[in-house]
């Protein structure tokens, strides 16, 4: 850096933008600055700084020179571990701009629960009425059995498609528990996190893992 510097400080004044400067090193390994590039050295490892700061490093001059594609595609290559902690920051930031206290978080996750909850009741509103359907046909086809009478198709064809109205039901009441479960984890999961960040615990499973069982009780 020093010597960079005072390669930068013997070339006479001029504008930032010419302030171009090559660097390379010659067979004894001496390091040498200059505004051109001595031919010998071109098919050579050099370097090409502006004000000090290496803007170019060319390790193989024989390489082909990058497209212009090739240029924007390396510009546009993101650390993964980078690109994962500015999407963490944005999360962040937008967590404690939603939420003012940990108190909103708690109440917005009942909203969702009380929505479910109507579902549910509905869910279980319509089994309870294809359950008496369902106990209906099935008295009406014993009482034909009793009476030595056929028990007539259209009685068999609907307690099928009532046992399958229920069994429907079961898989939608399944997948409305599955869908409680998931809001619940992810709330919790926010309010550990504005927990953390607001420094009032440990961002660990065990804090959500209580704010769940302040939450049921």
């Amino acid at each position: 850096m020093f010597a960079a510097l005072a390669a930068c400080l013997l070339l006479p004044a001029a504008p930032a933008m010419a302030q171009l400067v090559y660097r390379w090193v010659d067979e004894k390994g001496e390091v040498h600055y200059d505004s051109t590039l001595p031919a010998e050295y071109a098919n050579r490892p050099h370097q090409i700084l502006q004000n000090g700061i290496v803007i170019r490093s060319i390790d193989d001059p024989t390489a082909p020179e990058p497209t212009l594609e090739q240029v924007q595609k390396e510009k546009n290559k993101v650390d993964p571990e980078i690109a994962a902690h500015e999407k963490q920051m944005r999360a962040d930031r937008l967590l404690v701009l939603k939420y003012r206290s940990e108190e909103e978080i708690l109440d917005a996750m009942q909203v969702e629960v009380d929505n479910l909850a109507y579902d549910a009741r509905l869910i279980e509103q319509s089994r309870l009425s294809v359950v008496a359907s369902l106990n209906g046909q099935i008295r009406e086809a014993a009482d034909r059995q009793r009476a030595g009478l056929p028990i007539d198709a259209t009685i068999s064809d609907e307690i099928k498609q009532l046992r399958g109205r229920l069994r429907q039901g079961a898989r939608s009441k399944a997948n409305l528990d599955k869908r409680e479960a998931q809001i619940r984890e992810i709330f919790m999961s926010e309010l550990n996190r504005y927990r953390y960040l607001n420094g009032d615990g440990p961002e660990d499973e065990a804090t959500a893992d209580t704010a769940t069982g302040e939450n049921n009780t």
